[in-house]
C-alpha cells in the first residue's frame, strides 16, 4: 500500500492564469506539499493546476511554461476529469507519478467535492485507484483501503 500525506497551502480559489490565445481560456492553480511514505519519506512541493478549459494544443506549452517558473516542484495538469475519474499530465522526471496522483485525489476531494471510492487517477500512462481520506488539514491518499 502507498499512502501520501497532502496538505494544500493555497487558499480556494487558488490563483487563476490566463493563457494566451484567441479563445477565453485560464488555468486554476493549487500549491501545496506532498509526502509519500516509504522507506525514505519524501516531502514535495506540487502545483496542480486544472486546464480542462484549454484547448488539447495548448497543453504542452502550459506544461513547460509552468515547469520553467517552477523548476523544483512536481506539476501536474488536469485535462479532463468527471465524478471519480481525473486525466493529468506531467513533466515528471523520476518516473514516479503517485505523488502527482496523490496531491491530485486531495485538490479534486477537497475543493471539488468529488466523494467518489476511489477516484481514478491517470498520470500520463500510470492509472492509480486513490481513496482519499482527512485528518485534520491535511488529506491522505492511498492506493487501496
Amino acid at each position: 500500500m502507498s499512502t501520501a500525506s497532502v496538505v494544500i497551502t493555497s487558499e480556494p480559489p487558488g490563483e487563476m492564469l490566463s493563457v494566451a490565445g484567441g479563445r477565453n481560456e485560464s488555468i486554476q492553480i493549487v500549491r501545496g506539499f506532498v509526502e509519500c511514505q516509504g522507506a525514505v519519506p519524501k516531502e514535495q512541493t506540487f502545483i496542480v493546476a486544472s486546464g480542462i478549459s484549454l484547448s488539447a494544443e495548448k497543453y504542452q506549452g502550459v506544461l513547460g511554461s509552468l515547469a520553467s517558473e517552477n523548476p523544483d516542484l512536481i506539476i501536474g495538469l488536469i485535462v479532463s476529469e468527471s465524478s471519480g475519474s481525473v486525466s493529468v499530465l506531467s513533466l515528471r522526471q523520476d518516473h514516479n507519478a503517485f505523488p502527482i496522483a496523490a496531491a491530485v485525489v486531495a485538490f479534486k476531494a477537497s475543493w471539488g467535492w468529488d466523494e467518489s471510492q476511489p477516484i481514478v487517477v491517470r498520470v500520463d500512462d500510470d492509472e492509480f485507484e486513490l481513496y482519499a481520506t482527512f485528518e485534520g488539514s491535511e488529506a491522505l491518499g492511498a492506493d487501496s483501503p
